[in-house]
């Protein structure tokens, strides 16, 4: 049986981590995945990092863009 492996990912303000992050994920030895990813509002260079990412491997990274900002709020 062949399974496919969802990944859920929040950031906020990652910058310094997120392309090592994601280097490692794509470096797996398994490859059968999917990296669905949402900032919470960074105002770092997080995004820009992310839609990179997006942009080079649309097969494994998408960026759940949805505006609503810092979701801390609505706790």
């Amino acid at each position: 049986m062949i399974l496919s492996v969802s990944v859920l990912l929040s950031t906020y303000n990652g910058s310094i981590y997120i392309a090592d992050l994601l280097d490692s994920l794509l470096s797996q030895d398994y490859k059968d995945f999917k990296v669905y990813i949402r900032d919470d509002l960074s105002t770092d260079n997080t995004c820009r990092i992310i839609e990179s990412y997006c942009s080079s491997y649309p097969e494994k990274f998408i960026f759940m863009n949805d505006k609503l900002g810092n979701l801390v709020e609505y706790l």
